[in-house]
């Protein structure tokens, strides 16, 4: 310990801290606070630190500073251990300690005994004479690291993300971080804009809603999330989302901190995707097709121009309507049950009827395509419905076409087999056409070759059996012993008798064949 008194530095010979202490005390007392403690002559020349301090210096156990002994070291020694970086700020600083004789204050990075920095921040106390004669320093250094590193990657993470913090009263913003800064263009590091500087950053078009936010949020107490332009000095315009919250103390309303966040390619991307759906949407009202959307339970979402004028309705009126209400009513179960089977695997269609505005239907076909995201969800229907009436019209009198040709044909082919126009001929065909209408048997016969099969196929055709099967026997082929029962049929076990005639049961006679005609 020191035995010459006359050694010491004048703070601790002269008694300025306590003098109800010992020198010896007075250091093992500092030497037991967990900061970093120091004294300095009245020009700031370091004499004396305690053991933590000197410690992380990596000072000799006999190193003069740890006793408090003089060495006429330089005013600006004690910078050496401090980060070259950091240099010329603590020397500004302290300089102008010496000069007002005030206190100060300085963040900087002091070199460990292993050659490493951490960050501290170093408070310095006049300490003056009874008379108030500066006498010398007092200062403590605090370690900061891990709240300067908390800082730094907040920072970082500002930065990356745009985004900057500020704090605000009536009296306007109290702090403003290096984010925000740099997102207004302006130099990190300054103070924060008084509210007259801050709405002068704003875009003259949002002053008047900016200030109308601020005396809201001010008078109401809650929070807030807006978005508004601010102009920086090069000129540019920046979109600014303003997010905050109001800071209760102890009950008291204290002020808002929040955020800022540059969301200006956000803005520009909301704007062209607008832009585009707009551009879209135009294209599908455009569209000569009735177009819709249907959420994936079957609810309307949106109907473009051509399908609202066609049904003469709003657009609030389409999405609110029962399902099938503009449907023909014919066409309501088939629409429900077809609505009920919808699948994604597939781009089904339904035939139907749409109720015009002015009462009348047209059919149209609705082709339904399914909308997924990457997973396969179902998302959306979309509806193309296309005007079908003038193909469903020309297929209806394509059909009734048919009709009437198949008929003109029917009429025409009844004796397109028979040739002749003799009168002869002609009396016997106009025989053919009155009794095929009756059910009567008809007999023909003429000679071998005369044509008595077509005339029967004549009579069929024109008859009410012209749709059965017309079954030609040659009666010729046929012995005569069975002719009748081939052409009449016969009662079971009549050819074999094998039941005798008493017990033989009675069937329904079986007509093998008809007639011809």
């Amino acid at each position: 310990m020191l035995n010459n008194r006359s050694t010491l530095s004048p703070v601790l010979a002269e008694g300025c801290l306590m003098n109800d202490f010992s020198r010896e005390s007075l250091q093992c007392t500092l030497n037991l606070i967990p900061a970093h403690i120091w004294y300095a002559d009245p020009s700031i020349s370091l004499t004396f630190l305690n053991e933590r301090s000197a410690d992380y210096l990596g000072l000799a156990k006999d190193h003069p500073l740890r006793f408090g002994i003089e060495t006429g070291a330089a005013r600006d020694s004690h910078l050496a251990f401090l980060h070259p970086d950091d240099r010329e700020t603590a020397r500004k600083v302290w300089s102008e300690c010496v000069r007002s004789g005030s206190a100060g204050e300085v963040t900087f990075r002091i070199r460990n005994a292993e050659g490493g920095y951490r960050w501290f921040v170093s408070r310095a106390e006049p300490r003056r004479a009874d008379d108030g004669t500066l006498c010398g320093w007092i200062g403590i250094n605090l370690d900061i690291e891990d709240r300067q590193r908390a800082e730094f990657y907040l920072a970082q993470g500002q930065r990356l993300a745009h985004i900057g913090s500020w704090a605000f009263n009536a009296g306007g913003f109290e702090y403003w971080s290096a984010g925000l800064f740099q997102i207004h263009g302006l130099e990190p590091g300054g103070k924060a804009p008084s509210t007259p500087e801050y709405m002068a950053l704003v875009h003259p078009d949002d002053r008047d809603f900016v200030a109308h936010e601020m005396q809201k949020m001010l008078a109401e107490h809650r929070g807030f999330d807006f978005t508004k332009r601010i102009v920086r000095p090069d000129g540019a315009v920046r979109h600014i989302r303003c997010v905050g919250t109001p800071v209760p103390e102890g009950g008291t309303f204290r002020g808002f901190v929040g955020t800022g966040m540059d969301v200006t390619e956000q803005e520009q991307l909301t704007q062209a995707l607008r832009k585009s759906e707009e551009e879209l949407r135009q294209i599908v009202d455009l569209a000569p097709q009735h177009v819709g959307v249907l959420g994936p339970n079957g609810e309307r979402l949106y109907a473009n121009r051509t399908a609202l004028a066609y049904l003469g309705i709003r657009l609030d009126d389409r999405l609110h309507a029962t399902i099938g209400s503009h449907v023909h009513p014919d066409d309501r179960e088939r629409l429900i049950a077809f609505a009920s089977r919808l699948s994604v695997g597939s781009v089904p269609e339904l035939e139907l009827r749409l109720r015009k505005h002015d009462g009348s239907y047209r059919w149209f076909l609705a082709r339904y395509n399914p909308v997924c995201d990457e997973r396969g969800r179902l998302l959306r229907w979309y509806v193309a419905c296309t005007d079908i009436e003038e193909r469903k019209r020309a297929e209806e009198r394509l059909q009734q076409e048919n009709v009437a040709l198949r008929e003109e044909i029917d009429k025409t082919s009844v004796f397109e087999e028979i040739v002749g126009t003799s009168p002869a001929l002609t009396v016997v065909l106009a025989r053919v056409s009155k009794v095929a209408a009756s059910d009567s048997t008809v007999l023909i016969t003429g000679e071998t070759g005369t044509g008595k099969e077509l005339v029967a196929r004549a009579i069929h055709r024109r008859s009410r059996r012209s749709s059965k099967a017309f079954v030609a026997v040659n009666c010729a082929a046929i012995p005569r012993e069975l002719i009748a029962s081939e052409l009449f049929g016969h009662e079971k076990g009549g050819l074999h008798r094998c039941h005798p005639p008493a017990t033989r049961p009675l069937r329904t006679r079986r007509r093998r064949n008809d007639l011809p005609g």
